[in-house]
């Protein structure tokens, strides 16, 4: 096949355009672009919703600070939130007192520099922030009002841990183990707590089991990589 002097001159003129463009993207364009990671009953989550929720440490539990968490289990998370939230009727989550009451800590928390940066960075603002925070907290809602009043502690179950786990622990720090009466309150409370988590894990882990779940990367910390 023969091909005219004309068609080579539009192929090395395309060539050089495409070499310019590639010239123009930024090393590491590849790592920092968006893409999907899950989808999730048809509803998608992103790298980017990922990189956000760990840059402004959405998942921090008390002291601690999801900013710190890999992104696998960032990912873990927003599944069940998404899992969640797609079997309520109600998608309002929180009001404005709330979002506003909680910018306010993530300002105190974060500094007005170091979120504007990652507004930035993000092409984000307040308004796309606090779309996050509302998931979170419809998430919070929905599971506090299916387990928070149908948990029952007993006191056997309170007898129980203060005589195998109080106890001993006290004892092996060299101290004093205060009477059960003055520990029945915070006892009851850990208790309490630790059957709602299993429980919400036991359910969600049965929500999974239901829904149709595409993990489309594996290696989630390539994209963290340097």
């Amino acid at each position: 096949m023969c091909y005219s002097l004309h068609f080579f001159r539009r192929v090395l003129g395309f060539s050089s355009i495409l070499l310019i463009c590639l010239t123009l993207i930024p090393a590491g364009f590849q790592k920092t672009a968006d893409r999907i990671v899950a989808v999730v009953n048809e509803e998608v989550i992103t790298l980017t919703d990922l990189r956000i929720v760990k840059a402004f440490a959405l998942f921090r539990e008390g002291a601690g600070d999801s900013s710190g968490l890999p992104l696998s289990s960032i990912l873990d998370k927003l599944i069940d939130q998404k899992l969640v939230i797609q079997l309520s009727v109600e998608k309002t989550g929180a009001h404005g007192q709330e979002l506003d009451a909680y910018q306010k800590r993530l300002i105190e928390r974060m500094g007005e520099q170091k979120i504007e940066e990652i507004f930035t960075e993000y092409g984000l603002d307040w308004s796309g922030l606090r779309e996050y925070i509302r998931e979170k907290f419809l998430f919070e809602s929905l599971v506090s009002r299916k387990f928070g009043q149908t948990i029952v502690v007993s006191l056997a179950e309170i007898e129980v841990y203060y005589r195998n786990h109080y106890v001993p622990s006290e004892r092996q720090k060299g101290l004093e183990p205060k009477p059960m009466i003055e520990m029945l309150q915070e006892i009851e409370s850990s208790l309490r707590k630790d059957k709602i988590e299993n429980q919400i894990k036991d359910w969600i882990s049965n929500l999974r089991k239901q829904a149709d779940i595409q993990i489309r990367v594996e290696d989630l910390e390539e994209y963290m990589r340097p």
